[in-house]
C-alpha cells in the first residue's frame, strides 16, 4: 500500500469503494432473488385456490349437470326407437350415443371433476364416432327443447318491441 493510499479517507479508498459495491449488488441479487420467490409462490398459491374453487363449483353443479345428461339420453333413447326401421344407421348411432351419455351421467355422480375430464377424453379417442354421434345428437335434442319451449311461450306472455313513433 502506498503512503498515499494509507493517508486517504476509507471512503475515497478505491478498495473499499469497490468492497462496497460488491456487498451492494450482492444484498440487490439477493433482495431480487426473494422477491421473484414471494411472487412465484403467491402465483401458485392463487392457482391452487382457483383450482379448488372450480373443482368446488363442479362439484356442486354436478347432480344437476348430471341430471340434464340423463334426460339427454332418454331423449336420444326414444329418438332412435323412432328412426327404427326408417334409417337404422342413423338409429344405431343415436342409440349408443344415449348408452354412452347415460354412462357418462352416471360416472359424474360418482366421480371428481378430474376423473371425469380423462373419461371424457378416453371415449373421445377410443370412440370418436360414438362421441361426435353423442355429441350432435345432444345438439339436436337441445334444439328441440328450445323449439318447445318457444312454442309452449304464448303470444301474450311475449314481449312486444318498442314502436317507433309516428
Amino acid at each position: 500500500m502506498s503512503a498515499q493510499q494509507h493517508n486517504e479517507p476509507a471512503a475515497l479508498n478505491p478498495q473499499h469503494m469497490a468492497d462496497k459495491l460488491q456487498q451492494a449488488g450482492t444484498q440487490a441479487a439477493t433482495r431480487a432473488t426473494d422477491v421473484a420467490n414471494d411472487a412465484r409462490s403467491r402465483a401458485e398459491s392463487l392457482a391452487e385456490e382457483a383450482r379448488e374453487k372450480v373443482a368446488g363449483e363442479v362439484q356442486n353443479q354436478k347432480q344437476g349437470i348430471a341430471d340434464q345428461l340423463s334426460g339427454i339420453a332418454d331423449t336420444m333413447r326414444h329418438s332412435s326407437e323412432e328412426l327404427n326401421g326408417r334409417q337404422d344407421w342413423l338409429a344405431r348411432l343415436v342409440e349408443a350415443g344415449g348408452k354412452e351419455l347415460g354412462s357418462l351421467a352416471d360416472t359424474i355422480r360418482t366421480n371428481d371433476f378430474r376423473a371425469l375430464a380423462t373419461k371424457l377424453g378416453d371415449l373421445a379417442r377410443t370412440q370418436p364416432a360414438i362421441f361426435v354421434g353423442a355429441t350432435m345428437a345432444a345438439g339436436f335434442a337441445a334444439a328441440r327443447l328450445g323449439k318447445v319451449a318457444v312454442a309452449g311461450t304464448s303470444e301474450t306472455r311475449t314481449p312486444e318491441a318498442p314502436r317507433e313513433p309516428n
